[in-house]
């Protein structure tokens, strides 16, 4: 893999005999393939050259954690960064804090995964609007919330989802203007875990005990 690698390299430095490895596009982007996102993050700021060879690559921003816990360690890219790196996530997680920015999202052709964990309220058109953006990709949905009175707009969202392949509830409650949509979400779903969830009413007669069991996985 090193000779390949500097196979093309050979042209920049047969052109500059003086220039440091750590200056050809070449080499620093195979370095690149091994880094993890932080890593990366960090190596975009080493110079310009390192910037410019990096800063495209997929692993930038492909999973960004925003809240409270992970704001202390490094800030999460907004702004131009944002819409910069915004076609490489593949997950967005939400600790509590729900910025309009991310809300607002488009575009995230590689969005997979999105999870949700509010210990307080927040904006479910928002959320659903993000959902109903990426619903040609979102495979994933994962939601804790202990203050949201209903959750019919997300369960509405969801069902737009086509790809959706797995779905996890916990520390929820259900209630009866959004169980209806709930159950047909979990119709849709391969892989349904719960945890927590109250429900003050049962499934449509339809579903039979031995259906229900082969979704919840509590």
């Amino acid at each position: 893999m090193f000779l390949f690698t500097l196979h093309f390299a050979l042209p920049s430095m047969m052109s500059n005999p003086n220039l440091s490895p750590m200056d050809i596009p070449e080499i620093i982007s195979r370095v690149g393939d091994f880094l993890e996102q932080d890593d990366l993050l960090r190596c975009i700021l080493v110079s310009r050259t390192f910037h410019n060879t990096l800063a495209g690559s997929k692993s930038i921003c492909k999973r960004i954690e925003i809240g409270d816990a992970y704001s202390k360690c490094r800030k999460y890219p907004t702004g131009t960064a944002l819409q910069s790196y915004k076609e490489n996530i593949e997950e967005l997680l939400f600790l509590s804090e729900f910025p309009k920015e991310y809300m607002s999202l488009q575009g995230c052709v590689r969005l997979q995964s999105v999870k949700c964990h509010g210990r307080r309220l927040f904006n479910l058109s928002e959320l659903s609007s993000l959902i109903i953006s990426h619903s040609s990709t979102i495979t994933k949905f994962e939601l804790s919330t202990q203050d949201n009175p209903t959750l019919r707009e997300i369960w509405t969202a969801l069902l737009e989802c086509t790809p959706l392949e797995a779905l996890t509830i916990s520390y929820t409650k259900m209630c009866n203007d959004g169980i209806d949509l709930f159950f047909r979400v979990c119709k849709r779903v391969r892989c349904l875990k719960m945890s927590l969830v109250d429900i003050n009413r049962l499934p449509p007669t339809s579903w039979t005990t031995a259906r229900m069991n082969s979704f919840f996985q509590i």
